[in-house]
């Protein structure tokens, strides 16, 4: 994990040579994060690099745990398995009117 996180600190680095020597305005994430005009607290390079890598990770950790938990919870807990299938057919059919189309009355 060290030199993974050594790797990526090290591609950042160049990353931020890269865009400072090139004097290109970039309107992504990054390109605000080196703002030194408009940013009231200048933030160095190595807080730029710990932010990015805070946000990659938080970002990918948070949707692997909560799809991990959402199939858990739902493989303990047929009935709401079972509310959920039901729910998502209706809320098809609702959608493509399929009620209207076959003269279906709820």
């Amino acid at each position: 994990m060290l030199q993974a996180r050594k790797n990526i600190v090290s591609i950042l680095s160049q990353l931020l040579k890269e865009r400072r020597a090139s004097n290109e305005i970039h309107k992504d994430m990054l390109g605000c994060l080196m703002e030194r005009e408009e940013n009231k607290y200048k933030l160095s390079d190595e807080e730029i690099i710990d932010l990015v890598i805070t946000l990659m990770y938080s970002g990918y950790e948070t949707v692997s745990t909560t799809s991990m938990m959402a199939v858990k919870y739902l493989h303990d807990h047929p009935k709401a398995l079972e509310e959920l299938r039901v729910s998502t057919i209706l809320h098809y059919f609702l959608k493509h009117n399929f009620f209207l189309k076959y003269n279906i009355i709820v």
